[in-house]
């Protein structure tokens, strides 16, 4: 009797301890952006990319930088904890150095274009200036809609320049360029050398390939004098079989690394780092080009009062 009396005891108690919630690392951390109506995010790219083009072992270069800064406000918070935010691009410079082609030396802020193609340049994008545009986020970073206002959709069919132009100043193509910001954060509460990886699709150079992000919570360290939650990531480019264009291009080697240092006090990263070299061929008739292209990326966030 007394025997039966302890198993049961002993059974309750095991029972007991299922029911507790499992214990917590006092360094894991949840890492997710802490969304408030009102609150404003000035949001700035800066990008050089170096690009080498060899035909017949004879090389072209060309560097373009490009810096642009949008603001970012919240609007509403949805019941699903996903924001609203206004999105509008303030500012837009843009500077290539080529040597067969016509330099560009272009920024929104100047008040008068110093060249030719400056000015045509400013007559596409000035009417895009400080437009509104939706953005949905959700506190993983991740934006998972944007939606462009009549206002800008009718200013960007009445904007001049190339296709391609529209389309980069387009809601979706100044979405893919803010891309690095939006680095998806853990979904769970996380620990230093904890893993987790995005899978998504886009275009590269005409042909669609599957892009694969590789994260790793790298635990805390300071950033201009800040203790930060630093988060490592790489970049792999995996063509997607029967996708490819009739560009012909292939990607034939790849390195992408990249840092994202995340303020959960605050609620938002601070600053986004991304290193990338790129090499792809395509056919031009009988020959073959080669593409270098090198390039890194900053993204920085700063709270606006």
């Amino acid at each position: 009797m007394l025997q039966n009396k302890k198993i049961i005891r002993i059974a309750l108690w095991v029972s007991f301890l299922a029911c507790l919630p499992p214990p917590t690392s006092a360094s894991a951390k949840s890492l997710e952006w802490k969304f408030a109506v009102g609150n404003a995010y000035q949001v700035k790219l800066e990008q050089a990319v170096e690009q080498t083009t060899t035909i017949l072992l004879q090389p072209v270069q060309a560097k373009t930088t490009i810096e642009m800064e949008v603001l970012w406000k919240i609007t509403a918070i949805r019941p699903n904890g996903d924001a609203e935010l206004s999105q509008t691009l303030e500012r837009l410079s843009l500077q290539v150095q080529s040597a067969d082609a016509v330099d560009v030396d272009y920024d929104s802020a100047r008040e008068e274009q110093t060249t030719e193609s400056a000015t045509a340049l400013h007559q596409s994008i000035a009417p895009l200036l400080n437009t509104p545009v939706q953005v949905i986020m959700r506190p993983d970073g991740q934006i998972v809609e944007v939606k462009a206002t009549e206002e800008s959709l009718e200013k960007l069919r009445g904007a001049g320049g190339s296709v391609k132009l529209r389309a980069a100043l387009s809601p979706e193509g100044l979405q893919n360029m803010l891309a690095l910001i939006s680095t998806p954060l853990p979904p769970d509460e996380v620990e230093p050398g904890d893993e987790w990886t995005l899978e998504r699709k886009a275009g590269a150079g005409g042909q669609e390939v599957s892009v694969t992000h590789d994260f790793k919570y790298q635990g805390s360290e300071p950033l201009d004098g800040i203790e930060l939650d630093k988060i490592g990531f790489s970049t792999t480019l995996t063509p997607v079989p029967g996708k490819a264009t009739s560009s012909g291009v292939k990607i034939q080697s790849q390195d992408s690394l990249g840092s994202m240092w995340f303020d959960a006090t605050a609620g938002f990263p601070i600053r986004c780092e991304q290193t990338q070299t790129l090499v792809t061929t395509k056919k031009i008739r009988e020959f073959t080009a080669e593409v270098t292209a090198k390039s890194k990326t900053i993204c920085t966030v700063t709270r606006q009062p």
